[in-house]
């Protein structure tokens, strides 16, 4: 985690319609609006840093202030940058800090926002009690995958090494949840918190499935669908 030292407290806001992002993961954007490749341009002479921000239902063409997004995003740095000859970026984000986002100091040609660091809980590391939740989060999605995709999936095992947060934090980017359920997850406070509501998510979602699939079926059964 990136040192509170170094969290600028200006930071420019690229805020997207259906993105929302996580500490602790990457994200890979392709930037061709000319006023993001300016922004680009300039994160690229300073220190990297960019706020991402997830843009609120129907404001889309709101360019004033902050109300168009939600006040909570995730700052991340630039890496992996590369520029096309038609001047268009393809980049890296990696996912460095929560941030609560303050007033616009600037909104052209791109907003420039102040922010300032959210404190989260994260449990121990190498406690029990993380690696069991890690399991049953990844447990669950394994089954997930099995369920729709109908091809088996492997063990799953948690290594000393995998990071609670990211392990979570990439689950709520990848396992296909609507923005704003991605957006609450964000906002949860406290990791655990997020992983055991996730993972109760995933189930409840499965469950969904299963009893689907059984409706189904009897619907096959008595002739009532073909």
């Amino acid at each position: 985690m990136e040192p509170l030292a170094s969290i600028p407290e200006i930071a420019p806001v690229f805020p997207l319609p259906n993105v929302v992002f996580f500490p602790r993961t990457i994200l890979p954007l392709h930037i061709f609006e000319p006023r993001y490749r300016q922004m680009i341009a300039d994160t690229e002479r300073s220190a990297g840093y960019i706020a991402m921000a997830l843009m609120r239902p129907g404001s889309e063409n709101d360019e004033q202030g902050r109300s168009a997004y939600f006040d909570i995003g995730c700052l991340g740095k630039t890496t992996s940058l590369s520029r096309t000859d038609d001047g268009r970026y393809y980049l890296k984000l990696v996912g460095v800090r929560k941030v609560a986002f303050g007033d616009v100091v600037k909104s052209s040609p791109y907003r420039t926002a102040r922010i300032s660091p959210v404190a989260e809980t994260i449990p121990d590391q190498l406690s029990s009690a993380s690696r069991e939740d890690l399991l049953k989060l990844l447990g669950t999605c394994a089954v997930l995958v099995q369920e729709v995709s109908e091809k088996p999936f492997p063990m799953v095992t948690v290594k000393e090494e995998l990071q609670y947060e990211s392990v979570v934090n990439s689950v709520c980017v990848h396992v296909g949840l609507s923005p704003e359920i991605k957006q609450s997850f964000l906002e949860m406070n406290d990791v655990r918190e997020r992983c055991l509501k996730l993972t109760a998510f995933i189930e409840a979602h499965l469950q969904r499935i299963v009893l689907s699939r059984g409706s189904r079926a009897e619907g096959l059964e008595s002739g009532l669908i073909n």
